[in-house]
């Protein structure tokens, strides 16, 4: 349900139409399901009450959810929407989860989890915010494509990961922090083991500076080392 609301939803936008969903009727939880998608997909909803004959307009949410750290995560989401996948192996890709993000799982069925209808709704919410996201120009300095080019293939797609997500503000600010108390950043922070060093310039463009590993020291080399002015040379991340 939530993923045919979902797409019915872009189909009508895509057309130039405004949405507004009816969550009156059916179950209760079809009705919350239905108010789940339009409130994060910023549709209005309205509902009958049953001693009412006019609509009431649900208030949207007060503040927007944090999509970076979904999107840290949103390998492991788009992994379990592909198909059932066994209990024992979500149990264990999920430890590395943020609480509050395992609360999207379902309970295990037939020895296969999925998502919960809030987890699927939330996925649908974070691929709409990407598509609908401005994009801004990743660059790569001479030593983070060094760095790239010199890393085995799963590390690599790794730093591909994070470097794709920098196209986006919204993906990786929140989940960034200050190397000291200059311009550079780093992304992601938590417990992770690939990182990037980054600043924004004056329009906008993110540019790496070094691409480092927890697991080879390099991250640690670096920490509180690095100097903007020393990276003159940067050339665009194409993907």
């Amino acid at each position: 349900m939530v993923s045919v609301l979902t797409e019915l939803i872009r189909a009508e936008r895509r057309e130039g139409r405004q949405v507004e969903l009816n969550a009156t009727g059916g179950f209760k939880a079809e009705t919350a399901a239905a108010t789940l998608v339009g409130l994060l997909l910023k549709a209005p909803v309205y509902y009958v009450y049953e001693k009412y004959e006019e609509a009431v307009k649900l208030p949207a949410l007060p503040v927007s959810w944090d999509l970076s750290l979904f999107a840290m995560h949103a390998e492991f989401f788009e992994w379990i929407e592909e198909e059932p996948r066994p209990a024992g192996e979500v149990r264990e890709r999920a430890k590395a989860l943020p609480a509050e993000l395992r609360e999207l799982l379902d309970d295990p069925e037939d020895g296969r989890r999925f998502l919960s209808y809030a987890g699927r709704a939330y996925l649908e919410a974070y691929r709409e915010r990407v598509m609908q996201a401005p994009r801004v120009e990743v660059l790569l300095s001479r030593q983070a494509r060094a760095a790239y080019e010199a890393a085995e293939p799963s590390t690599r797609q790794a730093f591909a990961r994070c470097l794709e997500k920098l196209r986006v503000r919204e993906l990786w600010a929140n989940q960034s922090e200050r190397d000291g108390p200059g311009r550079v950043m780093v992304y992601p922070r938590g417990n992770t083991n690939e990182r990037v060093f980054l600043t924004e310039d004056a329009e906008g463009r993110v540019r790496a500076l070094e691409l480092a590993r927890h697991s080879d020291g390099s991250y640690e080399k670096l920490r509180g080392k690095i100097r903007p002015e020393d990276y003159v040379q940067f050339e665009a991340w194409e993907g």
